[in-house]
């Protein structure tokens, strides 16, 4: 219970107390990060289904809890991320220093706004609520798995909590739990665009950044889930 409190802590908004003891660590709360994707999906796919508004307007106010929810944390590791690799020009020091940086980029900020609007063109279509629930939890999984793969870019910071952290035995649960939920409630092709999703976004920062860090992990979420809502969309 403990380190399921301290993972709603860590991901989302929503007021959590841990009564009379310390939140977990990352590495000890990481194997209940996809079952805060689930909440987080069940939650605006209630919303969703509840709101009786033009599709444009019930995009909008999903959008934004869905922004709420999460802090707009994982946006911001979009707008780190994007503007070290814009600077970096394929320097890994200068990479990991624009990242560091307090503020945002014109980079960082076109990054962000496309991610924004990509979501809120795909939520304004019909998206299956099953699709909505279960794209956070994937993306979420793929935290586990990059945190497994990759190493840290810094000796501290969030890269580090959950580096070597993360249970392959969690990871092997969350995905097969996932897939035959996904595939059962969506599609085969749906399980298949999740994992490829997720492979493919270990290996662009294998190639780009050459390890992870706390804002990989977080652009790694956003732009897993702007993938796979598109695919339910254009799959509906």
């Amino acid at each position: 219970m403990r380190a399921w409190l301290s993972a709603l802590a860590l991901l989302t908004r929503l007021p959590v107390a841990i009564h009379g003891q310390s939140p977990c660590d990352p590495g000890q709360a990481a194997r209940w990060f996809p079952a805060v994707g689930l909440l987080v999906g069940m939650l605006l796919a209630t919303m969703a289904a509840g709101v009786d508004e033009p599709p444009l307007l019930r995009a909008w106010l999903v959008l934004l809890a869905w922004v709420w929810l999460t802090g707009a944390m994982h946006l911001d590791g979009v707008a780190d991320m994007s503007d070290g690799l814009a600077s970096a020009h394929g320097d890994p020091a200068r990479l990991r220093a624009v990242m560091k940086e307090p503020h945002v980029g014109a980079f960082g900020v076109v990054a962000v706004v496309l991610v924004l609007l990509s979501k809120f063109a795909i939520l304004a279509t019909h998206i299956e609520p099953a699709s909505l629930v279960l794209t956070p939890a994937w993306a979420r999984l793929g935290v586990l798995l990059w945190a497994e793969m990759l190493p840290p870019l810094a000796a501290d910071g969030m890269g580090a909590a959950l580096a070597g952290r993360t249970s392959r035995a969690a990871i092997a649960v969350w995905a097969l739990g996932l897939a035959v939920v996904s595939g059962w409630l969506i599609s085969a092709a749906f399980v298949l665009a999740a994992a490829l999703a997720l492979l493919a976004w270990a290996a662009l920062l294998h190639r780009w950044v050459g390890g992870m860090n706390g804002d990989c992990l977080g652009a790694g979420i956003e732009c897993c889930e702007c993938a796979l809502l598109f695919f339910a969309a254009i799959g509906h």
